[in-house]
């Protein structure tokens, strides 16, 4: 009877080390995640952010035709974050299963 103990005893010790194993690459893929999603955001954002900053500090210096300019930019990069958002995070969440 205690070599049945013994046994079971290591059987769940190895399927739980597996576990371990599985929680830790689903760790690392999490976290590749967000550093994908944190590097291919920040350069948008950034220049969403600096055209936003020229509009509001120079708005009463700047013509109409600039400041349209301006807001057709920051509608321009809007809209190529929302599609980057849209289009390439299903992509990103594919990445794990398809590493298996």
């Amino acid at each position: 009877m205690e070599t049945r103990k013994l046994w079971k005893k290591i059987l769940w010790t190895m399927n739980f080390e597996s576990w371990i194993r599985k929680i830790k690459k689903l760790n690392d893929s999490k976290d590749k995640f967000f550093s994908i999603i944190s590097h291919d955001l920040r350069s948008p954002f950034s220049a969403l952010l600096g055209v936003i900053n020229l509009l509001v500090s120079d708005f009463d210096n700047l013509t109409r035709e600039e400041k349209i300019e301006y807001i057709n930019s920051i509608e321009k990069s809007s809209k190529n974050v929302f599609n980057l958002l849209d289009q390439s995070i299903p992509n990103w969440l594919e990445l794990p299963e398809t590493q298996h």
